[in-house]
């Protein structure tokens, strides 16, 4: 598996609620979101399942049901398209877990 998708893995593990390796540059990524804000079609118990390429210099969203960019330089990038407020409110908690524990 890429060292890129390996820190991904690390990076995001309180985001997502698991990630299957599908081979050495692709991940299946299930997502929990907030069913009241981001709008998916598709979406099977409120998860958002992406397949996810790594190439060496972009992300390749695979799923052929999502409308929309398919390459981002970035994960982040993939999250602001197809979760923006769940994203949003994993950020904010991360800020603010920080913000205390530098208290």
């Amino acid at each position: 598996m890429s060292e890129e998708l390996k820190n991904i893995e690390k990076e995001y593990k309180n985001f997502y609620e698991k990630i299957e390796y599908i081979d050495e540059n692709t991940i299946y990524m299930h997502i929990k979101i907030d069913d009241n804000k981001d709008k998916i079609s598709n979406l099977k118990d409120n998860y958002l399942n992406l397949y996810i390429k790594f190439h060496s210099n972009y992300f390749e969203v695979l799923n052929e049901n999502l409308n929309g960019e398919k390459k981002f330089d970035c994960m982040e990038q993939i999250f602001n398209t197809f979760c923006p407020f769940t994203f949003k409110k994993y950020i904010i908690k991360n800020i603010k877990h920080k913000l205390n524990s530098d208290l």
